[in-house]
């Protein structure tokens, strides 16, 4: 729901509870703004207290303010979900360190049960000196506590490196040198976000194996260098002439077209925050 302070004139959202925020304060939409009657999907929580988090391909996150668990706008019909729905709670595989599958709730006691990401695969590491180095990392991963998104994340990237290095007919770790990783940089052209995502997970890889006298391999493998830069751009907005056609012409628009301009041009909202206003929330000031 959209309120509008009549001394400040700021808009302030808010679901059923509406937090006084001092004139002139900035609107937080992740601290700010709770998803309705949307109750958490943890079991153990169930709070109704989920806040916008982030966007990911295209689809809304919110994550809970309460146990901080994370979920998508919509629903995967995983194993997990669906087992989660029918009040039957899924068996923890034990964990063997040969098995080419691993649950990882038998590695890490306090994953949440609905998490898709409990269950990895080693089967596509075709090569075993390989695929053992990876299953010690992953391991390594779980003792620690690191999250099973970002073992899961981090396994993925590791799946590509393998790839490249079957292509490049590397047989062992040691033949691995700063030639290997600058080709790896331009092997199969990639976005800078994506060679990014690799470099960082593959560096993590060889840190801990040199910590862990896994292997030895030189520490300056990877440089930062290395990471794309990210590219600064200027913002593009509309010009004013474009923006006084748009107010001159708002009658030869659908409608829901010109209430959308109308709401975001005076309350500055993105469109991924204007969906989440109610119907019939805005008020007639004067």
């Amino acid at each position: 729901m959209l309120f509008k302070c009549i001394s400040c004139r700021k808009f302030i959202s808010a679901s059923h509870d509406v937090k006084l925020l001092k004139p002139n304060a900035k609107i937080n939409w992740r601290r700010d703004y709770q998803a309705g009657e949307f109750s958490c999907p943890n079991i153990k929580c169930a709070a109704k207290d989920m806040r916008l988090w982030s966007t990911h391909r295209g689809k809304q996150q919110f994550r809970c303010g309460t146990c901080r668990t994370t979920t998508a706008e919509s629903i995967n019909l995983s194993h997990a979900i669906v087992s989660r729905i029918a009040h039957h709670a899924l068996s923890i595989k034990l964990f063997c360190f040969d098995d080419n599958e691993w649950d990882l709730r038998a590695l890490i006691p306090s994953i949440n049960q609905q998490n898709i990401h409990f269950s990895i695969n080693f089967q596509n590491f075709q090569q075993n000196w390989f695929r053992f180095l990876v299953k010690r990392y992953i391991h390594h991963q779980c003792k620690i506590g690191d999250l099973a998104k970002t073992i899961s994340w981090d396994l993925s990237q590791l799946r590509i490196f393998s790839r490249y290095l079957i292509e490049c007919n590397i047989t062992a770790l040691n033949k691995v040198n700063r030639d290997t990783i600058t080709s790896f940089i331009s092997w199969k052209e990639s976005t800078a976000s994506t060679i990014s995502n690799r470099l960082g997970a593959l560096r993590k890889f060889f840190l801990v194996g040199n910590i862990q006298n896994w292997f030895k391999i030189d520490q300056d493998i990877i440089r930062d260098d290395d990471f794309p830069k990210p590219k600064i751009v200027n913002p593009d907005p509309i010009s004013d002439h474009v923006r006084e056609q748009i107010k001159n012409n708002l009658h030869k628009l659908p409608e829901p077209i010109a209430r959308m301009w109308l709401v975001s041009f005076f309350t500055a909202m993105r469109p991924s925050e204007l969906v989440h206003l109610k119907k019939d929330c805005l008020i007639k000031l004067i």
